[in-house]
């Protein structure tokens, strides 16, 4: 195994509920997508591998493949990136609004970054 789609990789599975890929580089390329994690919309990023070479792309984790989750500060500018390569992240991005105006009028509690 060489280069994984990353659309297969939903690990690890006991955080990972749902997995939508934002942007897929191809063979040698990295992969962008939006996660729930534990039940928290998150964004992840992995490379997907390339060809002729060992292994199954970066995170892996007991020889399977895994997601990286971005720091929320680093995840907007990421898909801002990925974007300017992808026109699927715009009509993702209309989809998800009017979740983004509920979760945002929610309260926050605590002090670490993912609190």
């Amino acid at each position: 195994m060489a280069c994984i789609d990353p659309h297969s990789v939903v690990a690890p599975q006991r955080h990972i509920s749902a997995v939508e890929v934002l942007y897929d580089g191809g063979p040698g390329g990295y992969a962008l997508a939006r996660l729930v994690w534990d039940g928290e919309e998150e964004v992840g990023i992995r490379w997907n591998g390339s060809p002729g070479e060992p292994g199954m792309g970066n995170p892996q984790s007991r020889a399977r493949p895994t997601w990286f989750l971005l720091p929320r500060e680093m995840a907007q500018p990421a898909i801002d990136l990925a974007e300017q390569n992808n026109t699927a992240i715009p009509r993702w991005r209309r989809a998800i609004a009017p979740w983004r105006q509920i979760r945002s009028a929610k309260p926050r509690l605590g002090n670490g970054p993912r609190d």
